[in-house]
């Protein structure tokens, strides 16, 4: 017999009182049962790595690849290898195919490649227009594209290349107004965009502090200094 008082329950006895001895939530397993094989837990190839090759082939069929004086092969396992690339731990940083007989256009997918700081590809026959998708290249220290024949405007996008010391767009059949961003290229010490003869706009030269600050603008209708 009971020895609780009438109307006394043993909480022990209450299932809801009773501590559970089951972890709320049971870690998932591969089907061999091993935790540890679990896909959350298993090594993987680093994305960005794949996702630079892709880029750079993409890149090298928009500019003509097959007609350039040194080729890529994708053949090779190792992208960091090719003429003119250059890598920091398997992430492109560097493009150097100057004077190389790249023709066609820019990739727009050119700006997926996150870690890239600089970019020459003049004395070349590269055409079309300068992509918007630059302006997502934010380590981007210097970019030399002149002696090409790239058209229309100069994206308003390149105002976001905030660590950019050099442009160089000069030679080229750029046309329209000169995109204000360019004043928060606040680090340039070089910028050259002359010889494009449908360039129009105005420059605030005040908007460097750097007093050593080279701006050429040479046969344009780039009128100079703007009036605040």
């Amino acid at each position: 017999p009971s020895s609780m008082p009438s109307g006394i329950t043993d909480p022990s006895s209450s299932p809801s009182a009773l501590p559970s001895i089951m972890p709320s939530v049971t870690p998932s397993t591969s089907p061999s049962g091993d935790p540890s094989a679990s896909p959350s837990n298993m090594p993987s190839s680093s994305p960005s790595a794949v996702s630079d090759a892709q880029i750079l082939k993409l890149f090298y069929k928009s500019a003509n690849g097959d007609q350039w004086k040194t080729k890529w092969d994708f053949n090779l396992d190792d992208y960091c290898v090719f003429d003119g690339v250059t890598c920091n731990s398997g992430e492109v940083t560097a493009i150097s195919l100057h004077t190389n007989n790249l023709s066609g256009s820019i990739s727009t997918q050119i700006g997926q490649l996150n870690n890239l700081e600089f970019i020459r590809l003049d004395g070349n026959s590269i055409s079309g227009t300068i992509p918007t998708q630059i302006g997502q290249l934010i380590k981007l220290t210097k970019l030399r594209m002149e002696d090409n024949a790239l058209t229309g405007t100069i994206p308003s996008e390149i105002g976001n290349l905030i660590e950019m010391t050099s442009l160089r767009l000069d030679k080229n059949e750029l046309s329209g107004f000169l995109p204000t961003q360019i004043s928060r290229l606040t680090k340039l010490t070089f910028l050259n965009l002359g010889n494009n003869v449908e360039l129009s706009g105005c420059i605030r030269f005040s908007f460097n502090p750097n007093p050593k600050l080279t701006v050429k603008i040479d046969d344009t209708k780039i009128k100079g200094k703007c009036k605040d």
